[in-house]
């Protein structure tokens, strides 16, 4: 995972060199780009955008492992904060596998490579396995949440020169035979960067979802004719338990 943000960094800057991105910081009075960007080949400008190497690992690192049924009563106050793993009750194999998965973040560990640590957690204190693709939720989930909550505070509150770049941006699901039927309305949607409706619909999006935000250049706006979408599906097709974004505590 750390070399997938390493290397969405490097891509977004690669792509911004033939985009214009460099003159156009400059005139906004940015100095000091990375020396990836020049003389790089032209490209779509969408994508993962600045995301610095080790902010998911730093979010996760922070959450507090808790029970699932303290978790319940403390929703609305924890969401963002807790690590929690369903029919599980063992305060100590809860504290085991939330390493494994900040191990997970840190190293690039594959889910196999998660899987069978949590299945040698389980074994050595003697509690029964959870279900494969119970552990694979796990992973997904938080893995995928971490890497969107550094995504979101970057896209929140990171350079307001960079993000003027960037005026819209797209709700990109998988697009495949596993995307939850509730979530297929929003792939493809176009919101402004500055859309309230993104702090509530920001991914992950329900356990083991896969959605993701992408931005969107002004060069490409302009190219393509890209405007906000007027006509949105409804909110409550949004987990309620996810409606708010996996953001940072700022």
């Amino acid at each position: 995972i750390m070399t997938g943000e390493l290397l969405g960094r490097a891509l977004y800057w690669k792509n911004a060199a033939g985009l214009g991105l460099s003159g156009w910081l400059e005139d906004q009075g940015v100095s000091g780009l990375p020396a990836l960007i020049g003389g790089l080949e032209k490209g779509s400008l969408r994508g993962l955008g600045p995301m610095r190497p080790g902010a998911a690992w730093e979010f996760f690192k922070n959450k507090i492992p808790m029970l699932k049924a303290e978790f319940d009563r403390r929703l609305d106050i924890w969401h963002n904060k807790a690590f929690t793993v369903s029919r599980l009750d063992n305060e100590y194999v809860l504290g085991k596998i939330k390493t494994e998965a900040e191990r997970a973040l840190a190293d690039g560990l594959t889910m196999q490579d998660f899987t069978g640590q949590v299945d040698d957690i389980f074994e050595r204190a003697g509690v029964t396995r959870l279900a494969p693709a119970h552990v694979e939720t796990i992973y997904t989930t938080n893995v995928h949440g971490a890497i969107e909550a550094a995504r979101f505070n970057e896209f929140r509150y990171g350079d307001k020169r960079i993000a003027g770049f960037f005026p819209y941006c797209e709700y990109l699901t998988m697009n495949d035979a596993a995307v939850r039927d509730e979530h297929v309305p929003w792939h493809g949607k176009i919101f402004r960067r500055d859309d309230p409706l993104l702090n509530q619909i920001w991914p992950p999006n329900g356990f083991s979802c896969r959605c993701t935000i992408s931005e969107i250049s002004i060069f490409d706006a302009q190219a393509e004719g890209i405007v906000a979408d007027s006509s949105l599906p409804r909110i409550d097709s949004i987990a309620p338990d996810f409606r708010q974004a996996p953001s940072l505590d700022r």
